[in-house]
């Protein structure tokens, strides 16, 4: 359930609060400290899966969805060295969103940012 809780709720059904709005301002008045996590690096990633024995997926053309984003700051190292990847980053910081729209707007074929 989704808003204020009625005056005759469910027992068996969780009450879920709608505080996204009030997750917004906090995100927004205070910047996140973002910086790049080279372990998150699909280069990073496709190594520890080898060492593990996996197969990993070719990396030049990596499809990256990042939530919580931010600025894009993780994501930029990947979209500068992987032309060819598709990177989506998502956050539910509008502010942050539009930094990193501007940030990697060079890579704008490759690269969407999207504000939850």
């Amino acid at each position: 359930m989704i808003g204020p809780p009625t005056s005759d709720p469910d027992p068996q059904v969780p009450t879920v609060y709608d505080n996204t709005r009030a997750i917004t301002d906090n995100y927004e008045a205070i910047a996140y400290d973002a910086r790049p996590n080279p372990v998150s690096h699909p280069d990073h990633v496709a190594a520890v899966a080898t060492m593990f024995g996996f197969t990993a997926p070719e990396v030049t053309h990596a499809r990256v969805l990042e939530l919580g984003c931010s600025d894009g700051a993780n994501l930029l190292p990947v979209v500068a060295t992987l032309p060819d990847s598709q990177c989506v980053g998502c956050d539910i910081a509008p502010t942050a969103i539009r930094r990193a729209r501007e940030a990697t707007a060079p890579w704008s074929a490759q690269y969407r940012m999207v504000c939850l």
